[in-house]
């Protein structure tokens, strides 16, 4: 059995494994590094495949690892990282599981992190945009939203602004008021939450 390791021209990360000329896989740079060399010989495919899940386990562990102690992540974030990185599902769901099981995953704890951090900047709706964004479902979203969204904050923070970012804007101006309501909407403000706060 004849094994090649070439890159792959559209994609500077990436590199095919070929068994007899095969086309028989895509791996990415980032777990396999650059130089990856098999110094096992196979007689079969089943073998190969065998110690090809090992090794992907192993590096994609490592990997990881090192990934979680630059900087936490919701599971879903984690998992698409590793898509992204071609690692096979059944890796990905296994590396999911016992990152749960070791604590480095927590994502009830990561959520309200999230929300705790980002809710002195940004409005909730902003927040659950971010939040999709990095794959949260829309029943979490729910939750997290009756959870944390509190009318009051909202408008102080509206206010905030406002009196800080926005005071030299004259808000007599129709013009200058009107790009004050699109860049306040466009921070995830209601229409009537910022009518609201700019009648008081």
């Amino acid at each position: 059995m004849k094994l090649e390791i070439l890159p792959k021209r559209e994609q500077k990360d990436v590199f095919t494994i070929f068994v007899d000329e095969e086309l028989w896989k895509d791996i990415h740079s980032a777990i396999f590094g650059k130089k990856l060399k098999f110094s096992v010989i196979f007689t079969t495919i089943e073998e190969l495949q065998a110690y090809f899940n090992q090794l992907e386990y192993k590096l994609a562990k490592n990997y990881v690892l090192r990934r979680l102690s630059m900087q936490s992540y919701f599971s879903k974030q984690l998992e698409k990282l590793l898509k992204d990185r071609l690692i096979q599902s059944e890796t990905r769901k296994r590396l999911i599981e016992e990152c749960v099981d070791w604590g480095y995953l927590n994502d009830d704890a990561w959520l309200e992190s999230f929300v705790r951090v980002h809710i002195k900047q940004h409005s909730m709706r902003t927040i659950s945009m971010k939040l999709r964004s990095k794959g949260v479902s829309q029943e979490i979203l729910g939750e997290l939203f009756s959870k944390w969204n509190d009318p009051e904050r909202e408008k102080e923070k509206l206010q905030h602004l406002l009196d800080t970012r926005y005071r030299k804007k004259d808000l007599t101006n129709f013009k200058e008021k009107q790009k004050v309501i699109a860049s306040l909407a466009r921070k995830g403000y209601s229409f009537e939450l910022i009518q609201s706060v700019l009648l008081e």
